[in-house]
Order: C-alpha cells, then sequence, then structure tokens
C-alpha cells in the first residue's frame, strides 16, 4: 500500500478486502482458495469503474 499513490485505488482494495473476508468467504466457503484472485480482479474492476475520468476529457483549448 506504500508503493500505490492513488488514494481511491487503495481504499477500493481495503474495502474489496474487507467484503470478501467477511462476506464473501463465510458465506461461499469453497471460494476460499481462490480469495486472493477474487480480490485482484475485483479490485482492478472497481478502480476502473470509480476512476477519476476528468483527467480523459477535453477541453475546448486542447482542439
Amino acid at each position: 500500500m506504500v508503493a500505490m499513490r492513488n488514494l481511491r485505488a487503495t481504499l477500493v482494495a481495503v474495502v474489496v478486502g474487507i467484503a470478501l473476508h467477511f462476506a464473501l468467504i463465510p458465506s461461499f466457503e469453497q471460494l476460499a482458495p481462490f480469495a486472493t484472485a477474487i480480490a485482484v480482479g475485483c479490485t482492478i474492476l472497481f478502480s476502473w469503474i470509480v476512476r477519476d475520468r476528468s483527467k480523459f476529457t477535453r477541453s475546448e483549448s486542447d482542439e
């Protein structure tokens, strides 16, 4: 977490990890061996969904 410079991605990773640990794995114990893979995939997906889109939009001066 020290290497991550994006606070939003770090918060997503923490929330996904907590959700997996306390909600998904106790409910579906057969998914426990794949918990790390599920956490990484969900973190990538959710970080992409909540990314800052203002960096990617063009302003009128760019055209």
